[in-house]
């Protein structure tokens, strides 16, 4: 059984120190029930960028429960029992992924290994990561049904799953998308910038859906696999439903990598990037040469890496990075162009607003219950608590928490501390701080989301408060 010591972890240890000294010499984490079977999956966790292993990367299915730590050279065997799972990966300072539909090995494990990108890159580790991620530099310029620059695919009724046409598939649209968009832009880009790739992907998945009775899953279209990141996956998610739109119609949304610092191209200027060659491509009336930059060029006589029509993803990066928003992006790299919401998402900021004192009041309250990452001060197995803590500067508080079992809540009260009285089952959680100073002013934190698995906390990833040996 893990032990109160054993799940402590240091920020900077992080997830990695929270199995480590409870692996077993199977590589599995003791306190932790796996499947009894020799078959499930098998594989190795890697630095994307590096080639490393990562020791102490978590290992898990769903359906499952079943957890394991990869080993100091990030070697893992996960046994399940026959059947179909997503596989989902975390460690410690890297974006967690997963991949989705894969069959358990029976009897000898399947194989599936992971690369696992970190959170902050620098300039040149971010171009090195495009290199590796990104199988698709440009969207095909292939005529589907524009005529003088009308879309196919009108705002109603729009298709909400596409057929795949190597495996003749119907699959929903916004799944499709979460499968799509980690081939197009690497996950550690600017949130607004993914985003603004999601609303690209889906309005060219539309109008192709529409135009042909099928979406391909290789170059010819876009770029359709099994791995998933949590970063492009909330990108789709804040954008359900978001297409561009021309004239009332859905635009197919063309794309490409790298612009030549300066201007994208018209459409009838095509460029055929391997030869500098131009095509004459058709006359597109959304896409309009536009102003680009902020980038490097890419590093070839023309300038070009793709064929320069439609939205420069690198030109997309720098303009997250300047602070425009998803919507605001969209609308730079296509002429005359509206941002839809066809259901019931619409594009935002993801930057939260301030909430700002009323001007009579004197001294000014600071309100806001400034609520940081969650930091657990201990945690067990076989024991309660579990401990929730936050900041702020307000006279009360009050906390509310959703999960499987329903709400629970501590109401207003001063401390900056709460265990909650009923024991937390495992599931995905939310919990949300409410503050109210003495001038009786209310302001809320923005919802936390977290995981109970296996009876360990996860909050993508928590920072666990480690405490001296004096403190126990």
């Amino acid at each position: 059984m893990l032990t109160r010591r054993q799940l402590l972890s240091a920020g900077a240890g992080g997830l990695a120190a929270l199995l480590v000294t409870g692996v077993a010499g199977g590589g599995y984490p003791t306190g932790f029930r796996a499947e009894a079977s020799a078959g499930g999956f098998r594989g190795r966790v890697l630095s994307l960028l590096t080639d490393q292993p990562i020791p102490g990367a978590l290992v898990w299915a769903e359906p499952g429960g079943a957890i394991v730590a990869a080993d100091v050279n990030g070697l893992y065997h996960l046994p399940l029992p026959p059947g179909q799972y997503t596989i989902h990966v975390a460690a410690d300072g890297y974006l967690a992924m997963s991949r989705v539909q894969q069959l358990a090995g029976d009897p000898a494990p399947a194989p599936a290994d992971f690369a696992l990108l970190r959170e902050r890159l620098t300039a040149e580790e971010e171009e090195r990561a495009y290199s590796r991620l990104v199988k698709q530099p440009e969207s095909p310029l292939i005529e589907p049904g524009i005529q003088e620059g009308r879309a196919v695919a009108s705002l109603n009724n729009l298709p909400t799953q596409v057929k795949l046409l190597e495996t003749g598939q119907w699959m929903d649209l916004e799944e499709y998308l979460k499968g799509v968009v980690p081939n197009e832009v690497p996950p550690s880009w600017p949130t607004e910038a993914l985003k603004a790739q999601a609303i690209a992907a889906r309005s060219y998945a539309i109008v192709y859906q529409r135009a042909h009775g099928y979406i391909c899953t290789t170059t010819a279209c876009q770029v359709y696999t099994s791995v998933r990141f949590d970063s492009t996956s909330r990108a789709v998610d804040a954008t359900r439903g978001v297409v561009a739109a021309y004239d009332d119609d859905v635009i197919s949304a063309f794309f490409f990598a790298r612009c030549n610092d300066v201007t994208t191209r018209n459409s009838e200027n095509a460029l055929d990037w391997q030869t500098c060659a131009e095509r004459g491509w058709n006359y597109v009336a959304y896409c309009r040469a536009r102003g680009c930059g902020g980038h490097g060029r890419y590093d070839s006589s023309c300038g070009y890496y793709g064929h320069g029509v439609g939205m420069c993803q690198w030109g997309a990066w720098a303009r997250a990075k300047e602070g425009l928003d998803a919507a605001a992006i969209i609308r730079r790299y296509y002429t005359g162009v509206a941002v839809v919401a066809t259901g019931p998402a619409t594009v935002t900021p993801t930057r939260t607003p301030t909430v700002t004192p009323t001007p009579t009041v004197t001294p000014t309250p600071t309100l806001g219950a400034l609520l940081q990452q969650p930091s657990v001060s201990f945690l067990q197995v076989d024991e309660q608590p579990y401990v929730f803590r936050w900041t702020g500067n307000g006279t009360s508080y009050r906390v509310t928490l959703n999960g499987p079992t329903g709400t629970q809540t501590r109401d207003w009260a001063p401390d900056t501390t709460w265990v909650p009285p009923t024991p937390l089952a495992l599931g995905d959680y939310e919990w949300q701080v409410e503050t109210r100073n003495a001038q009786g002013q209310f302001a809320e934190s923005t919802p936390q989301p977290f995981r109970v698995l296996s009876q360990v906390w996860r909050s993508r990833l928590p920072r666990i408060t480690q405490r001296s040996s004096a403190g126990w």
